[in-house]
């Protein structure tokens, strides 16, 4: 099971910096507002290059321990970001996963499911590279990691329509 946790954390680190990248004016325009300009174009690069790092850190299986801290603590940084956000609603979205919610909550519940996915290596860190365990070892853990993925997508994409319900 650490597998499975070890690639659904790389794969969201993967994929919030791919996203940063790809998004990269309005996720400096969110900076800008939380660090100032200069910061802004320094962490503009920093910050998704850090979790491309984190997530191949993850994958290579190197001091899994103290990479499973760092992925806390990283996850900490950010959900305390988005309550800085969740104070200033008048800053826009970054886009960091592609969504353009106006309401951090959501990330804060992401945040939070991630960072029991990192205690949970902390306390039972997964053994080797992701490419060292036999295939179909990683063939279950890369399809429960997908089904987690599909699951919080689901989840998100319904969130709107489940405000909507009348009470």
């Amino acid at each position: 099971m650490s597998l499975a946790v070890m690639l659904v954390l790389a794969s969201t680190f993967g994929l919030a910096a791919v996203m940063k990248l790809r998004h990269r004016a309005s996720f400096q325009r969110v900076l800008a507002a939380l660090a100032g300009d200069a910061a802004a174009r320094t962490l503009v690069l920093v910050v998704p290059a850090g979790e491309l790092a984190l997530a191949a850190t993850l994958l290579a299986g190197a001091q899994p321990r103290a990479v499973a801290l760092a992925t806390l603590a990283v996850l900490l940084v950010f959900s305390w970001t988005l309550v800085r956000l969740r104070e200033q609603p008048q800053i826009p979205s970054c886009n960091c996963f592609g969504t353009s919610a106006s309401d951090p909550a959501g990330g804060l519940a992401r945040n939070a499911a991630l960072s029991v996915l990192a205690v949970a290596l902390v306390i039972a860190p997964h053994g080797g590279a992701a490419w060292s365990h036999p295939f179909a070892d990683v063939v279950a853990a890369a399809t429960v990691s997908l089904g987690a993925v599909c699951a919080w997508q689901l989840a998100a994409a319904l969130a709107p329509a489940r405000r909507a319900l009348p009470r």
